[in-house]
């Protein structure tokens, strides 16, 4: 089962979310409402979690990140949201 995580939950919208449910049933989702306290703190909760939803643009990712996905779930990053593959895993392919 796929491990995916949302970050920054602050406003507890996602756990609700009748999508969020159903990932639910398909992978292991793990939603952190508060901020992590130190940027260790991050990248320890995030070690080998190939999904992420970052749900503020301003959370900050550093190198000793390998995600597969990083999905941000802010309208403001929609124009500057790119792709960019760290990990060594292969693509998912439909």
């Amino acid at each position: 089962m796929e491990r995916i995580v949302v970050i920054d939950d602050f406003h507890r919208a996602f756990a609700p979310r009748p999508s969020v449910q159903e990932l639910q049933k398909v992978a292991d989702v793990t939603i952190y409402e508060e901020p992590f306290p130190s940027q260790d703190a991050l990248v320890e909760a995030l070690r080998g979690v190939p999904i992420v939803i970052a749900n503020r643009e301003r959370t900050h990712f550093t190198a000793g990140l390998s995600l597969a996905y990083l999905i941000c779930a802010s309208s403001r990053t929609r124009a500057r949201t790119s792709t960019t593959w760290t990990s060594t895993r292969p693509r998912p392919t439909a």
